[in-house]
């Protein structure tokens, strides 16, 4: 979650939105256009506007290329495709480049075929990303001056190809699971979409096997599932929170392989919460329906999850998918700090695709329908929360931490003198061994099937 003082400096970018982006992979004299933004380095965020030519807006999407020409071959880093619904709306063009000096092309696709040529060139413009761009992060490109009367060819040969991104990856520390996805997938949710090609469960291992061409959301991730769940082991799965990826939870992940399988929910936390939870519950009820399934969250990710909760419920009361639920600092009772997002002028709104902000306001509609209807009794849950600060873990305060709506329904609340970020056991202080501790024997009691008292006395001492 943001602190107080973090919102506003966020909500600064809101003007710099960006659409969706893709990934380009390269060879000699041509570029393929895929559609996954992965391993892109570290670069800076690069957006601008358009200019139509006449006024004429397209009447398809438009795909913006960022070129590095070289002698005999064009080097293609990033590419965002944006849809020509969002071309309306004013929406910017957004790519992903290392400083350095590239060219901007802008394809339409004119024949409505979904597919982009070499001689759909519709605009093009040189630009120059200086050598210390990364602190500030984003620089405001060129206006693209879009001519959709006057194609050209650009010079090479262009090919949409499909690329899949795998279900399981080595590990945590993977430059997918990369902390720069947190940021864009809050400040750009469609962003953080594209990066995962609109997958949200992953896992640890090797993944070789091609994406399943199902177009039913459910059949295709229970296929997915199919060969990767062991169900002699309990499974795990994690939810991070706002601003943050799977990585965040490289430390507590690290479980006993004989008896726990880790997956982890990887989402772009910008997205709302109503929504973010039904996708959960999907993911849940389709896991659990292959072995027995715990529920892990820090910050935010609690929030998705006591919705996901809620979903499950109703659907299915009486057989309830998940054995338990573990939350870390999650703030049941809102964030103060997200009323700020109430002074952005309704007019720019729409822009704001960080719907979660506003859902974490404590007075939100969000915030009180989540407590309103059904909720899964009799299932086992540990309450854990940071109180490094007195009132709090710095980020979220005690009453929200603690907020009877959520804490009455645990079967032990656990309070560690850690702050919010220390709550997901980075780090060598006596209370992270003891919130280690607890959270181990936690996931031992539920996966037993045997919840009672775990907090340390320890934990909760500096």
């Amino acid at each position: 979650m943001l602190s107080a003082g973090e919102t506003p400096r966020h909500a600064q970018s809101l003007l710099a939105l960006l659409a969706s982006a893709l990934l380009l992979l390269c060879g000699t004299g041509c570029c393929w256009f895929s559609n996954n933004l992965v391993n892109t380095g570290d670069g800076v965020d690069l957006y601008g506007e358009f200019e139509f030519a006449g006024g004429v807006q397209p009447s398809t999407d438009l795909v913006v290329a960022v070129v590095a020409p070289c002698a005999k071959k064009e080097h293609c880093y990033d590419v965002n495709t944006v849809e020509k619904d969002s071309l309306s709306g004013g929406w910017h063009y957004g790519v992903i480049v290392p400083p350095g000096d590239y060219e901007l092309l802008v394809f339409a696709d004119r024949s409505g075929d979904g597919k982009i040529n070499r001689n759909d060139l519709v605009g093009r413009a040189p630009v120059h990303v200086p050598k210390g761009a990364e602190a500030a992060g984003m620089v405001e490109g060129p206006a693209l001056k879009v001519d959709l009367a006057n194609p050209t060819d650009a010079g090479f040969h262009v090919d949409l190809k499909e690329r899949h991104v795998p279900t399981l990856w080595p590990s945590l520390r993977d430059r997918f699971f990369d902390k720069k996805w947190g940021l864009r997938g809050l400040v750009w949710p469609a962003w953080g979409l594209r990066h995962t090609d609109n997958e949200f469960l992953f896992g640890l291992g090797a993944d070789s096997e091609p994406r399943p061409a199902e177009k039913d959301r459910r059949a295709r991730l229970a296929k997915r599932l199919a060969k990767k769940v062991n169900a002699s082991k309990v499974q795990v799965l994690f939810v991070h929170g706002v601003q943050d990826t799977p990585l965040g939870f490289d430390a507590l992940s690290q479980l006993d392989p004989a008896r726990y399988q880790p997956w982890f929910f990887f989402y772009p936390s910008g997205l709302g919460l109503a929504q973010l939870g039904e996708e959960l519950a999907m993911v849940v009820e389709t896991l659990a329906e292959k072995a027995d399934t715990l529920l892990v969250a820090h910050s935010m990710g609690g929030l998705v999850s006591r919705q996901a909760l809620k979903n499950l419920a109703a659907g299915n009361p009486a057989k309830f998918p998940l054995k338990g639920y573990v939350s870390l600092g999650t703030p049941y009772g809102g964030m103060d700090s997200a009323n700020g997002m109430n002074n952005i002028p309704v007019s720019l709104r729409p822009y704001v695709k960080r719907q979660s902000l506003f859902d974490v306001q404590p007075e939100g509609p969000f915030i009180a329908e989540l407590y309103q209807g059904a909720y899964p009794e009799g299932l086992p849950f540990y309450l854990f929360w940071g109180n490094a600060r007195g009132d709090g873990d710095g980020t979220v305060s005690k009453a929200s931490a603690t907020d009877p709506r959520a804490a009455s329904r645990a079967v032990d609340v656990c309070d560690y003198y850690l702050d919010h970020v220390g709550m997901l056991a980075n780090g060598n202080e006596p209370p992270v061994a003891g919130l280690r501790g607890d959270f181990q024997l936690a996931l031992d009691n539920l996966a037993s099937g045997k919840p009672g008292l775990i907090c340390s006395d320890k934990a909760a001492k500096p």
